[in-house]
């Protein structure tokens, strides 16, 4: 998964599709994207320590 910047444009296709008219909907998808982000932020913060911690 790309950065912040492919999520979002992700996340602009599925609002432009149209698919999902309800906007509880688009804000579960919106904390999805965040969530991952979040993950894929503290998985290269552990894999910068780990590697820090392995010289």
């Amino acid at each position: 998964i790309g950065g912040h910047g492919d999520a979002q444009r992700l996340g602009d296709h599925h609002r432009h599709q149209g698919r999902i008219a309800d906007r509880r909907q688009l804000d579960e998808i919106d904390a999805i994207f965040e969530l991952v982000e979040h993950i894929n932020h503290n998985l290269i913060e552990a894999d910068q320590v780990s590697a820090t911690v392995h010289i």
